[in-house]
């Protein structure tokens, strides 16, 4: 009985191979597309689920009351953590995380040879036990108990000794007064889904010994230490947060209580849930899943709309097989097990189909994504009771016209040919459904434009700076600050460089933030405002325009230190009156925390420092210190790898212990928004499939309801109807499906886009233009698709429609 089943499917789908093609084509793809979405989610869903404790594990967040702003940070005081976990039972462990060096760069020494590394990190001993990250050699509990030792990643062990065995070894670490360290643990390279990665670990202790005046354990007023708890099961974090809180006012006295407010957030919440300055790495959103999420069950939908509206209107076709079924004796129950097994096996070929081209694709999607997943089918149970889902599901709802309706008439009544078979002839609306594709295509469409205009906007602002053209080399160390005017007059010999100067920080990344007070201001308020510490020629070098005063002067150098120019922000929070220019104002030394007097002696416009998701900050310009993490050379934009070649010598002779590093400004600056980049490829990418599989489930039926009216098409032509008029005739039911569908996208296309863009401070709003391109576009493509066919019909002999009236 199956095996007859089978061969009937197969014949049908010979017998009409072009809607069998579209059919399974916009099956395959849209199933496809599913998979590889679906397994990106999951990725994102399971980020640091790996670790064995994960449930028992918490990072500390601290965010600061006002008068020192209310900004959230994933960083807390380093006592806090030793005193919650001491004499608290439901404490179990903690572990702290510094980064170390110039943006997590330090510069390590093997012999004579230098290497700089990134992803450099000092952490408790207790890293081992708390987390699940694999060590290859050493041991869990000691490896980084005592100071001065040290645990490689895998690939930086080969990096470092090569083919070597690293434990035992020793290299020396610049940013320890090249202190020598052992290292004592080599750990497998840590999983992609680690909402952070280290290839150093440096012993905790080591920066007690080192810097013993930091007294860790019993500091409550510096920052910057990552902290997770190992909270017992039955411990309630929201106890833990009402300690944290009681500690702090214990610990702290007036105003620098409001430095800590601490709470607490799962291990496996912070990749998508924590987006908070200075995260570790940068994080995921749960909002981009859920995106992803309707994009994946959109194209799903398209796809198996598709597949049920070709089925049920070709199986009108199959009406006379049926009476010939009835007549030769089958019941209704055969018949309709007939139907739902044909369906159900199409339905199983195309995901069959759609694994094997979703493996195919799966290094392009990985690259897109900048992920590296696999595709392990047979081992992922949520994805295998999706697929099983779809066969079932499609499988049945597609196989349920033919074969509850279908089966249902008197063979008399169907071999007669009285059975219409029109596009109203299904149960189920299928201009409703066309009209559903269309909605689900044009808002697509819609979100997609608008992500890309937001994107270019955020590549093209205007940031008040000029971005272009400038070489930013590390300066891990501070390692030519103490050279750094010599390493300017020696650049300045090149004629492609323009100007050259330093920062300690650099724009879209970490600054520091102190405290400031003005006469404009009671006396006990003070001002958060970002210090942007400078070298002369910074503004110049920047291409920063001064709208009041001047800039620094290099010839004023004994006053230099006293200036400070001013953002207008920072002029409108301090409340400064009349012209600031000339005015004093009182910093936080970041040193001593004493308050010092400084003169304006400029003002410039709000440039955007902070990524333009973040509101512009007040911030004053300043050579407070001679530290310095960055280099900036403004260079020609000819010849601009000889240029950098040049720059490099220079700096090898200078400080030849120190491996030359360098990005470009505007590559920095475009980094931070790569999360956004590559939703916007995917969702192009997904929109253009949408279209795609919509536009063949269009083509299908216009080719059937065409089919179907080639007699009314033959006798229009006989009673003198032009083409033209046929044409139209045949496209004027579509122009009403886009019609609704466009009144039904464009408000929910606004509501989403609408929602996306309110993450971003600076954004381009949404062009009602766009909605009208994309209705254009989408009538368009139905145009071109349906005349296609409707145009070949019209030019047809009508003597081939009616011979055989």
């Amino acid at each position: 009985m199956i095996r007859n089943y089978l061969k009937t499917a197969i014949r049908s789908l010979l017998k009409y191979k072009g809607y069998s093609v579209i059919n399974v084509l916009g099956l395959v793809v849209g199933i496809s597309s599913c998979i590889l979405i679906c397994i990106y989610v999951q990725s994102e869903l399971n980020y640091d689920q790996f670790h064995a404790k994960a449930d028992q594990i918490y990072r500390i967040h601290n965010f600061y009351k006002p008068p020192f702003g209310t900004q959230g940070y994933p960083t807390i005081t380093p006592a806090m953590p030793v005193a919650i976990t001491q004499g608290n039972e439901g404490v179990l462990d903690f572990v702290r995380l510094v980064q170390l060096g110039n943006n997590n760069n330090v510069v390590v020494r093997i012999d004579e040879d230098f290497f700089k590394q990134k992803n450099t990190f000092a952490a408790d001993a207790s890293f081992f036990t708390i987390f699940s990250f694999k060590l290859k050699e050493g041991n869990r509990e000691t490896a980084l108990l005592n100071p001065h030792t040290v645990v490689l990643s895998e690939a930086v062990a080969r990096k470092f000794f090569g083919e070597q065995d690293g434990m035992g070894k020793t290299l020396i670490i610049n940013d320890f007064d090249n202190q020598s360290f052992k290292v004592t643990g080599v750990m497998e390279t840590m999983p992609a889904n680690s909402h952070f990665h280290a290839d150093i670990l440096v012993s905790m202790a080591t920066v007690e010994v080192v810097n013993p005046e930091a007294n860790l354990d019993e500091n409550w007023t510096g920052d910057g230490f990552y902290s997770y708890l190992l909270l017992d099961k039955k411990q309630s974090p929201k106890a833990v947060i009402d300690q944290m809180k009681k500690l702090a006012e214990a610990n702290l006295d007036g105003e620098d209580i409001n430095r800590v407010n601490a709470t607490l957030m799962p291990l496996a919440d912070i990749h998508l849930h924590s987006n908070l300055l200075n995260e570790i790495e940068p994080n995921g959103s749960m909002t981009q899943v859920y995106i992803f999420i309707a994009v994946a069950t959109f194209i799903l939908l398209i796809a198996v709309i598709n597949y049920m509206n070709l089925a049920t209107a070709r199986s009108a076709r199959r009406a006379r097989e049926v009476g010939m079924r009835k007549t030769l004796g089958a019941t209704r129950y055969q018949l309709i097990a007939q139907f739902l097994s044909e369906s159900v096996f199409l339905t199983f070929f195309a995901t069959m189909l759609s694994i094997v081209l979703a493996y195919l694709y799966l290094p392009y999607f990985n690259n897109l994504t900048g992920k590296e997943i696999e595709l392990s089918i047979f081992n992922n149970p949520l994805l295998l009771a999706i697929l099983a889902g779809i066969i079932v599901l499609v499988g049945f709802a597609s196989g349920s016209y033919p074969a509850l309706f279908l089966s249902s008439f008197k063979p008399v009544v169907v071999l007669k040919g009285k059975l219409a078979a029109g596009m109203n002839s299904s149960p189920f609306s299928r201009k409703g459904l066309v009209t559903f594709q269309f909605m689900v295509s044009t808002v697509l469409i819609i979100c997609t434009w608008l992500v890309y205009n937001q994107l270019n906007y955020l590549k093209n602002k205007n940031l008040g700076f000029n971005k272009e053209h400038v070489v930013v080399v590390d300066n891990t160390g501070n390692a030519i600050t103490s050279k750094l005017n010599t390493f300017k007059t020696e650049l300045s010999k090149n004629t492609n460089v323009k100007n050259a100067t330093a920062s300690l920080s650099i724009p879209g990344g970490l600054r520091p933030i102190t405290f400031v007070k003005s006469d404009g201001m009671a006396d006990e308020e003070k001002a958060s405002m970002v210090l942007i510490n400078i070298d002369f020629e910074y503004m110049k070098t920047m291409d920063i325009s001064i709208q009041e005063g001047r800039d620094f002067d290099p010839d004023i150098i004994s006053g230099s230190t006293q200036a400070v120019i001013l953002n207008q922000q920072a002029v409108d929070e301090l409340r400064l009156k009349g012209n600031p220019v000339g005015q004093f104002i009182r910093t936080q030394n970041p040193t001593n925390d004493e308050f010092e007097e400084k003169k304006v002696i400029g003002v410039i416009e709000d440039i955007n420092f902070e990524p333009l998701y973040r509101r512009i900050e007040p911030a004053f310009f300043a050579t407070v210190l001679p530290l310095y993490n960055y280099v900036f050379v403004r260079i020609l934009p000819e010849d601009r790898a000889e240029t950098v070649a040049y720059i490099r010598k220079v700096w090898e002779e200078m400080v030849p212990e120190q491996p030359f590093s360098y990005t470009f400004l505007d590559d920095n600056l475009n980094q931070l928004y790569v999360a956004e980049q590559k939703l916007g490829q995917l969702i192009t990418y997904f929109s253009v499939l949408a279209v795609i599989v919509a536009c063949l489930g269009l083509f299908g039926l216009a080719s059937f309801a065409t089919d179907q009216r080639r007699k009314e098409i033959g006798i229009r032509k006989v009673l003198g109807s032009s083409n033209t008029k046929i044409v139209l005739l045949l496209f004027k039911e579509y122009t009403v499906i886009i019609l609704i569908a466009n009144l039904i996208a464009w408000p929910l296309a606004y509501y989403l886009a609408g929602l996306w863009m309110n993450n971003f401070v600076f954004n381009t709003g949404i062009n009602l233009f766009v909605f009208v391109f994309a209705a254009l576009l989408v009538f368009i493509i139905a145009v071109i698709t349906v005349c296609s066919k409707a145009i070949k019909a019209a030019l047809d002999n009508p003597v081939n429609a009616l011979r055989s009236e």
